[in-house]
């Protein structure tokens, strides 16, 4: 459960990641 939360958190910050990069374009 518990990695679950965390893998979840993980992805959501890439994606966060990626597209703050994408925006800088």
């Amino acid at each position: 459960m518990y990695l679950l939360s965390a893998k979840k958190l993980c992805i959501q910050a890439s994606l966060s990641a990626i597209y703050r990069s994408l925006r800088l374009y």
